[in-house]
């Protein structure tokens, strides 16, 4: 009863023209942000359950699915050559097979770090990319595991691309280590609205504007090739350089 409710709700909203939409979606992120509401529409994954998925996903998520996706690097890439310094140390949360860590080398970008849960993306990352793979360091571990053993503002740039809309309910205290752990910058490219039982809506600009960060750039990626309206993109600086 559940997931029907659920496809009710995506097959209802193509149905609305597009000028209806923008202001629906707040609307929508605010009641699916009460857990009950939640719980009442769709059978939300336990953390272990999210674990499992994302560390051996089914074919609809395949790694090998994110070999592709150049819209969406160039999107990120414009706004990493905007504000973080070409020594930067960047940390990718969620680097799955390595396509922005290329995109980044190219740039020239080189000090890249990364964590990954699915020891199938990190595979295809040394395969697809060798000599990359030889250079960057990888964490195949939960972030939940591995975040707090970071060093404070040990990385100039955070960046995650669809990775912290997965990131369970009981898991939301790792956006305060991430703030702990950022010198500058954070980019972050996630789904707001969105909801499924992997898929937890949220308002970043709110949470990390509350862990003294400040938004200094957002847009909406409607337009952009595997993305949706659904998606903005958000830049944030550390406040007063903290």
């Amino acid at each position: 009863m559940k997931a029907k409710a659920s496809v009710i709700i995506k097959w209802l909203t193509r149905l609305l023209p597009d000028w209806v939409r923008p202001p629906l979606r707040y609307v929508y992120r605010f009641v699916m942000g009460f857990e009950w509401v939640r719980k009442l529409l769709i059978d939300t994954a336990s953390l272990q359950e999210c674990h499992d998925y994302w560390r051996n996903p089914p074919a609809i998520d395949s790694p090998t699915t994110y070999l592709a996706g150049n819209e969406i690097s160039e999107l990120f890439f414009g706004l990493v050559e905007k504000y973080v310094d070409r020594s930067g140390r960047m940390l990718e949360i969620g680097c799955s097979v390595g396509r922005n860590f290329n995109i980044l080398n190219m740039g020239g970008y080189n000090n890249l770090y990364g964590i990954e849960i699915c020891p199938e993306s990190i595979g295809l990352l040394k395969n697809a990319f060798p000599v990359l793979a030889e250079s960057c360091q990888v964490y195949n571990i939960p972030v939940e595991d591995i975040i707090k053993h970071l060093p404070y503002q040990g990385y100039d740039a955070v960046y995650t691309i669809a990775v912290l809309e997965h990131i369970h309910s009981d898991s939301e205290w790792i956006f305060a280590d991430m703030a702990r752990i950022i010198k500058d910058v954070l980019i972050t490219i996630e789904d707001e609205v969105g909801v499924s039982c992997h898929t937890f809506p949220r308002n970043y600009k709110k949470i990390f504007e509350g862990l003294d960060m400040e938004q200094v750039e957002e847009t909406n990626c409607k337009g952009i090739e595997g993305l949706s309206g659904s998606y903005v993109a958000r830049v944030f600086r550390q406040r007063n350089g903290r």
